[in-house]
């Protein structure tokens, strides 16, 4: 009987001793590429950032944001500073130094132009003989960077700083229309009041997946999993909305 209370008793303070632990610290890098992630002084927030700190607590970890320059954040991810990308699509180079849950979110891009621009398909662009809009430095995947590459040839992509650049390059008719992510821009939009001269147009196109993604070098295939659970718990609970449905079945796999 008496061991048995002992054995009870250590049980207990063994329990307790690891509630006790700190849990451990995940370092996020994040950088200002609003709405996802906005950056204004040390304050930190946007739909990557609200979903990197939701499922990174879900799995039992802090989490901790870092604010670099975006040509840092895999520098830093290579050397063991930052343990944790949010939002980044998923590469065969990328994959060498992170590994990848499985999608977060989705992202789709779209034209905006004036309510009377009529378009079929992205490829029209390259027939509006006036200049499109672009984010410098912003990669919209294979078929609307072919555009862009193309359109520069002739003199006719003109590629600025920002959405609200470009909306008011639109509105002042020296872009014909612009191509921007689309959820992200209908909100800048809204925001500005401008819903009914900047509209989207033709089709939107499908860009990739939104993951998290974590360092190999200082996270292990056991926090991968832990992360992938409580992604999936969450997005079961309703607490992260349902993806939409694309063609490619192997996009929602996560990294192994």
């Amino acid at each position: 009987m008496g061991t048995r209370i002992l054995l009870t008793v250590l049980g207990c303070l063994c329990a307790a001793s690891a509630a006790a632990q700190p849990r451990r610290v995940l370092r996020v890098g994040v950088f200002d590429h609003r709405p996802y992630m906005v950056v204004e002084g040390q304050r930190v927030s946007g739909l990557d950032v609200d979903l990197a700190r939701l499922v990174l607590e879900e799995a039992g970890y802090e989490v901790e944001f870092c604010i670099r320059p975006p040509a840092r954040v895999f520098h830093e991810i290579r050397t063991g500073e930052l343990d944790v990308l949010t939002g980044p699509a998923r590469t065969p180079q990328r994959a060498e130094i992170l590994w990848f849950t499985s999608p977060i979110h989705a992202k789709v891009a779209q034209v905006f132009g004036p309510p009377d621009l009529r378009l079929d398909r992205p490829e029209d662009l390259e027939n509006l003989g006036r200049p499109v809009g672009f984010i410098r430095g912003f990669t919209f995947g294979d078929r609307l960077d072919g555009i862009r590459d193309r359109l520069r040839q002739r003199g006719l992509a003109e590629e600025e700083a920002s959405t609200r650049t470009n909306i008011h390059k639109l509105l002042a008719a020296r872009i014909a229309a612009f191509v921007d992510m689309r959820d992200p821009t209908l909100r800048e939009i809204e925001a500005l009041g401008l819903q009914g001269r900047v509209v989207p147009v033709g089709e939107a196109v499908f860009m990739g997946w939104a993951r998290l993604a974590l360092s190999r070098k200082t996270c292990s295939r056991q926090d991968l999993d832990r992360v992938e659970a409580a992604l999936q718990a969450l997005r079961a609970r309703g607490s992260i909305p349902p993806l939409p449905s694309f063609p490619d079945p192997t996009a929602e796999k996560p990294e192994r």
